[in-house]
């Protein structure tokens, strides 16, 4: 099958859309956690915890930083998922703006799928409705339809 992408063009698209997306949703993140109390330092060492548990808390900067790695590392494996999607179905190019609210949902599914998979009962079950739906808005407005937007212009990337 041939792609109208080339290697340097879906790479260049693959790293703007992780770095935009991710900045994007860290940002929100970190509005969430000042909203609710908490500290965007504590939120980026919770997503650290994740990793290597309560060994995360024990430093002040090895915790966020950590965090900050596997956050941009997630998403960059997520946006890549959808990358090669869109390079084998070109259908998903042409109709970015579907395609990227679908990405969102699915984006949120995985992520509350993976980001908590040490909690018993996984907390995205505890999400009131209005939460869950604020949580996939942003995913769909942060990271699905940026995504999109920016691997259809990897299109037209050359060379």
């Amino acid at each position: 099958m041939t792609t109208p992408y080339t290697r340097s063009g879906t790479w260049r698209g693959l790293v703007l859309a992780t770095a935009v997306s991710g900045t994007l949703l860290l940002l929100a993140g970190f509005a969430g956690a000042i909203w609710s109390g908490g500290s965007p330092l504590a939120m980026l060492t919770s997503t650290a915890s994740g990793v290597i548990g309560d060994a995360a808390w024990r430093g002040p900067v090895t915790g966020p930083l950590l965090g900050l790695l596997v956050h941009f590392v997630l998403i960059g494996v997520i946006v890549d998922l959808y990358v090669i999607a869109a390079v084998r179905l070109p259908a998903l190019v042409r109709h970015w703006r579907v395609s990227g609210v679908l990405f969102g949902i699915l984006a949120w599914m995985l992520r509350t799928v993976i980001a908590s998979p040490r909690d018993w009962p996984p907390a995205f079950l505890n999400l009131t409705p209005r939460e869950a739906a604020v949580q996939i808005l942003l995913h769909i407005l942060l990271l699905g339809l940026p995504t999109a937007f920016l691997v259809k212009l990897a299109n037209r990337w050359r060379a």
